[in-house]
């Protein structure tokens, strides 16, 4: 006993151990339902589910193998599916109306890696669409003309419900007339369709016909069959010596036709005809008896004016046993008497005082020689040749119509119209239009100007050019003279300043667009007007142009004087300890030139000098970022690689110079993410971020923000900045990070710088100013205004008035002084900016860091982008 429990024991281990070594697949497959049989020609769909269950992201390929692999297709092929993502594959199945009925098989093999898991269904094939059709009447006997019925049954065997279409074939099939065209029968059901046959009155013999079915899904047909004897009982027969009749209008012509009793009795026939007004029959009626033959006359005699080919329809109709029969006879009448009057143009544009001839080609197309005369129908300026002309048979002549508007004729449509007439009984005339548009000589030259971008945003330092298309609406070449004014004048150029454009077309001319250093930043207008020389402005359009700050080193604006003048403060001071206070001057230091460098364009992050402004006294703008993170970007300079990984540990902005098809990796909520520019253009460019793959088309300034691990917050943005040298230069933010507070001016600084020196190597702020702030420095600025709001509200109680008097002295002296323009431009070294700070007060030293540190972000959001 125990040695069968120590086997029991032994073969648990060995199937243990054997579970363990088996690797799992890292995805998991769920199959869908079977839908059930298929009917060929139709289509069935199998849905099956695919989840990563491992920790990476895979890429799966389908494939479908089996006997149903030939008309089946699984959609999507292949995927990329991250850890814990699922997705659907759906598979089509569409048998052929021509596929044979059966069992088929279908395997959809799912790979990904060296792991494969495979997906079995059946396809069941049914033969879903059946019929029967059979002949109720097999034979049946008639005389000619004679209308009989024969009736087949229809039933719908399949499965569905069925459309059936008929149409009768055979030897008797152009006498058939169904009762319907088509019919549809649901699942089992039955229906009867008639044919009718009328047989002609010399159709003698025996006849066969069937009846065919075609249902419209599976395209199957079947037949009946059914034969019809026609027996002679009323024959008779028509002729005729011509079926075809020529002859010129007004002009008579007889057309006999004879009639011949076949019968065995003699018959009275009923004569029609159809056909033009001018053909009519001698006879309406006629008597022939047995074995003989009699003629009805037709006769034809067009007017004049009638021209072409006309049909005759002529009909006998038996009065015993209505037997009917026909003949067609072809008219053909010649337009013997016309003429033809064809004008070169028949819609026009002339400018008023302007002129212009038209040719008028007159023919006699008739067979005859003939004087005709002309009518004008216009305004009065517009004249014709002619008044009468004698043309032979088949001459023409080409005349001439003049039309010549005046100057102050109004701008219309105008309609001048001339006719030729014949002046002797047939009347024959032709005519022809002209529609005359005239124009004013304003309109004649009108100009349009296209800009596409009318609002353009430029850098002091830099250019741009603006394409400007100058299109002529009018229908007259013209000269046009080009002028730009407006704000911006001092700084755009535009030509040629003449042009010559013809009608409907267009030119175009480029504005070129330079701000010199002198240019202040704003925006400026020029206005592009249009005209013709020695005349008013045709057209004119505006265009705005932002002139900000260029991407320079930071500059120390010194102005020529300052001021000596006591501040609030010291006049509190003064006011209350009765004695006055000495003011003192800040020194000013000059900086030597020769130390401004010029920023690299290929690094916007490369700003050394613009943290050795912040500490001074505010005396220039310092740059501020557009975000309140409190980061600079970094950007990923030097050799461009296969392929770049970005920190965002190292800033909440990064920028990159990317080219095309280069890939970019970054780690967001510890998951790795890439980046990549598919397309470049001249202002835009097509990324895509995956590990989801995500695409999006960027404008130069445009931002995008994404979702990259679909949780349904947005954690990444970049915006393009611009596009240089075939690169696009990207910025990519981190819209996770914790902004950094704006409460420690000197802290923030000091990241920022942190930062900045990361990327240019070299660091421009003092170590002291590295040292973490103290509770008392971090608050002071709350602790002492809330100290002096509490001593004035005290003082303001009691001094009043005095208070009130000082104010009004403070405003008086303040209102004259105006800002002095900027002379110099110098840079404060380092050294110098540490001096100042141990002169001044510490109390006023601590106080204007914070908006020193305001004044650094606001510049630095201009400077970035």
């Amino acid at each position: 006993m125990s040695s069968d429990i120590g086997k029991i024991g032994i073969l648990l281990t060995i199937f243990i151990l054997t579970l363990i070594s088996i690797k799992a697949s890292d995805f998991s497959v769920v199959q869908g339902i079977n839908p059930g049989s298929i009917c060929p020609g139709t289509t069935s769909l199998f849905t099956d589910a695919i989840t990563n269950t491992g920790t990476s992201e895979m890429q799966f390929t389908i494939t479908n193998t089996g006997s149903s692999s030939g008309f089946t297709t699984t959609v999507p092929p292949g995927f990329i599916l991250g850890p814990g993502k699922s997705r659907t594959i759906y598979t089509y199945v569409t048998p052929r109306t021509t596929t044979k009925i059966g069992k088929y098989t279908l395997d959809l093999n799912i790979a990904s890696g060296s792991d494969t898991e495979t997906i079995s269904h059946a396809v069941d094939i049914n033969d879903c669409s059946s019929f029967e059709i059979k002949a109720v009447n097999a034979l049946k006997e008639v005389c000619p003309t004679e209308v009989e019925k024969f009736d087949f049954e229809l039933k719908n065997t399949g499965e569905f419900t069925e459309t059936f279409d008929f149409n009768v074939e055979g030897q008797a099939a152009p006498w058939a007339t169904l009762s319907e065209k088509s019919v549809t029968l649901s699942r089992k059901e039955s229906k009867t369709i008639f044919v009718y046959i009328t047989t002609s009155s010399d159709s003698l013999g025996s006849y066969d016909f069937s009846l065919m079915a075609e249902a419209r899904s599976s395209k199957k047909v079947q037949s009946a069959k059914s034969s019809i004897k026609v027996n002679p009982c009323f024959d008779y027969s028509l002729s005729t010596k011509k079926d075809f009749l020529s002859l010129c209008e007004k002009s008579l012509e007889i057309l006999p036709i004879d009639i011949t009793n076949k019968g065995s009795i003699d018959n009275t026939y009923n004569l029609e005809l159809s056909g033009p007004e001018w053909a009519s029959l001698e006879n309406n009626k006629i008597v022939v008896g047995k074995g003989e033959t009699k003629s009805a006359n037709i006769i034809v005699n067009p007017d004049y004016g009638i021209q072409g080919d006309f049909n005759l329809e002529f009909k006998a109709t038996t009065d015993k046993g209505k037997v009917e029969s026909s003949n067609k006879f072809s008219v053909n009448v010649k337009k013997c008497h016309s003429v033809d009057l064809k004008l070169e143009k028949n819609r026009d544009r002339i400018c008023n005082s302007l002129s212009s001839s038209y040719n008028v080609l007159v023919k006699n197309t008739g067979d005859f020689k003939k004087e005709f005369k002309f009518e004008l129908d216009g305004p009065v300026w517009s004249s014709f040749e002619k008044s009468k002309i004698e043309l032979e048979s088949g001459e023409e002549r080409q005349l001439s119509l003049t039309i010549n508007p005046g100057f102050d004729v109004a701008p219309s449509d105008y309609d001048i119209k001339i006719k030729a007439s014949a002046l002797d009984t047939s009347k024959v005339s032709s005519e022809d239009t002209l529609t005359i548009t005239t124009i004013s000589r304003e309109d004649c030259y009108k100009p349009n100007i296209g800009i596409n971008n009318k609002e353009i945003s430029v850098y002091y330092d830099s250019a741009a050019t603006v394409p400007i298309v100058i299109e002529n609406k009018g229908n007259q070449e013209a000269t046009y003279d080009i002028s730009v004014s407006g704000t911006a004048t001092n700084f755009v150029h535009l030509n040629p300043a003449i042009i010559t454009v013809k009608p409907n077309m267009a030119e175009v001319l480029y504005l070129y667009i330079a701000p010199t250093t002198e240019t202040t930043d704003g925006e400026y207008s020029a206005t592009i007007a249009v005209r013709l020389k020695d005349s008013t402005i045709l057209a004119s359009d505006n265009l705005i142009i932002k002139v900000s700050k260029s991407k320079v080193p930071t500059e120390i604006i010194q102005p020529e004087q300052p001021q000596t003048k006591k501040s609030l403060w010291q006049r509190i001071k003064e006011f209350f300890s009765g004695k006055p206070v000495d003011v003192e001057q800040s020194p000013v230091t000059e900086v030597p030139t020769e130390n401004i460098t010029e920023l690299p364009s290929e690094n916007v992050t490369e700003l050394p000098n613009i943290t050795e402004t912040i500490v001074e006294e505010n005396k220039t703008e310092t740059p501020t970022f557009p975000e309140t993170t409190g980061q600079v970007p970094t950007e990923v300079t030097g050799p461009v690689p296969e392929s770049r990984n970005i920190d965002f540990d190292k800033g909440n902005k990064q920028i990159v110079n990317q080219e095309k098809n280069q890939d970019v990796g970054f780690k967001l909520n510890n998951e790795d993410h890439s980046a990549k520019v598919t397309d470049i253009s001249a202002d835009g460019i097509t990324i895509v971020i995956r590990s989801e793959p995500q695409y999006s088309n960027l404008k130069i300034g445009e931002s995008k923000d994404f979702d990259t691990n679909n949780d349904g917050v947005n954690d990444l943005r970049v915006t393009l900045v611009g596009i240089e040298n075939g690169k696009a230069k990207l910025v990519y933010e981190n819209l996770l990070a914790e902004p950094s507070t704006a409460e420690n001016p000197v802290q923030e600084v000091t990241n920022e710088t942190s930062n900045l020196s990361e990327t240019s190597g070299a660091s421009t702020i003092p170590e002291t100013q590295a040292t973490s702030p103290s509770f008392f420095s971090l608050y002071k600025s709350y602790i002492i205004g809330g100290i002096i709001i509490l001593i004035l509200l005290i003082l303001i109680i009691k001094y009043r008035k005095p208070i009130k008097e000082f104010f009004e002295e403070e405003v008086e002296e303040e209102m004259p002084q105006k800002k002095e323009p900027p002379k110099e431009i110098k840079k404060e070294p380092v050294k110098e900016t540490k001096e100042i700070k141990k002169e001044e007060p510490k109390k006023e030293a601590k106080e204007e860091k914070k908006p020193a540190s305001k004044k650094k972000k606001e510049v630095s959001e201009e400077e970035y982008y």
